[in-house]
């Protein structure tokens, strides 16, 4: 667990990139591997919410309302975003910084 002044470091030296994983683990309770799956239309900018269920609290509603400063940070994540090598990793939201996925995903999961 970390403490809340770990977590301020850890978000002012962050690349643009982690920074937005970071904070979507705090706000959201995201793991590792929900950030590397999660897809372009699990986030939704205008109304500043996220439809992924967690894997680690599946029994919590799926929709989840986004910080400021977390939805601040995906915009800037995605304006960075490297354009995917493959056309099937097109919906995922973070890709590397070669454009491939952090791991393998199922785009192709129902919504």
């Amino acid at each position: 667990m970390f403490e809340a002044e770990e977590i301020r470091i850890l978000l002012s030296t962050a690349n643009v990139r982690l920074r937005a994983m970071a904070l979507l683990g705090v706000n959201c309770g995201l793991s590792n591997s929900d950030t590397k799956t999660l897809l372009l239309r699990d986030v939704i900018m205008a109304s500043g919410s996220m439809d992924k269920a967690s894997t680690r609290t599946t029994y919590l509603d799926r929709q989840r309302k986004l910080w400021t400063k977390t939805v601040n940070s995906l915009e800037a994540s995605l304006t960075a975003r490297k354009k995917p090598r493959r056309k099937k990793h097109e919906e995922i939201f973070f890709m590397t910084r070669y454009g491939g996925p952090w791991r393998t995903v199922n785009v192709h999961r129902k919504a």
